[in-house]
């Protein structure tokens, strides 16, 4: 094969790859569309971008996930200030409606995966210190992880660099980040199912994101001020923004928790 022709076959999967990619993208962004609906509350209920053979790829998971959380417990063990700040988490998740128990009868089921968690700690953080971060790149019995048979789906916010150039523009700062973006003690292992979009897992970041701008879609009218702000200077779940004045700055404070008293996303 000539250098010309190596040249040719590196640029023809070069765009084979890209058109794949494009092509999980769209049908994120489609799937998302008609499949996110809204409850009695108002919240959104989203569903898990998946490849079509899911069911085939994943395999068991209640063994490793057990493993998982007794060297968990060894670890929190050595550090009762984690101990105590996991543990208030985790019973915040179960007060907010996060999670719940699950009846003995149907953790047996086959149509289960079993996730292992970890903790992350965010000094820096003004609002959650320690999160709860779920591995959704555990390894199945096949090889495979949930994250695996998940499609991760496209960035739909602005770059950061972005942000940070027109944030420089503003006479007054603003910045924020959004409380609970995503989302036991006792002897017996107690299985418990996640009502909520998941740390951790593939699609997560898009599912939440995405349902941002699906809010600020949906029910920004009213506030004008914080629906360019989500569409344009949310970075994840960090606000990098600005108001040209101290009042438009109240303004903006004042719609965008207004607005987020809207926000209220799980999976299905």
């Amino acid at each position: 094969m000539s250098k010309q022709d190596k040249l040719r076959y590196k640029e023809l999967k070069r765009h084979q790859y890209m058109d794949s990619i494009n092509r999980v993208k769209e049908f994120c962004e489609q799937y998302f569309k008609q499949t996110t609906n809204r409850d009695h509350t108002g919240r959104y209920v989203v569903r898990m971008p998946k490849h079509h053979d899911y069911a085939q790829m994943l395999g068991d998971s209640k063994a490793a996930a057990q493993k998982r959380f007794r060297l968990l417990e060894q670890r929190l063990a050595k550090d009762k200030h984690l101990k105590q700040q996991y543990d208030d988490f985790m019973r915040e998740y179960v007060t907010l409606g996060h999670m719940f128990p699950v009846p003995v009868e149907e953790d047996s089921m086959a149509a289960v995966h079993y996730l292992p968690h970890h903790p992350v700690v965010k000094e820096s953080s003004t609002t959650t210190k320690v999160r709860v971060v779920f591995d959704g790149s555990a390894k199945t019995t096949t090889g495979h992880s949930l994250n695996d048979v998940l499609h991760v789906g496209p960035v739909v916010q602005d770059e950061l660099l972005s942000l940070v150039v027109r944030f420089r523009k503003y006479k007054v700062a603003v910045i924020a980040d959004i409380e609970k973006m995503y989302r036991q003690e006792t002897e017996v292992v107690q299985t418990f199912e996640l009502a909520t979009v998941t740390y951790g897992l593939a699609p997560s970041s898009f599912l939440a994101t995405r349902t941002l701008l699906q809010l600020a879609e949906d029910e920004g009218a009213p506030y004008p001020l914080a629906t360019e702000a989500v569409k344009k200077t949310l970075y994840v779940d960090d606000l990098i923004s600005g108001a040209e004045s101290i009042e438009q700055a109240i303004q903006l404070r004042d719609e965008l928790t207004s607005l987020m008293n809207w926000n209220y996303a799980q999976p299905c």
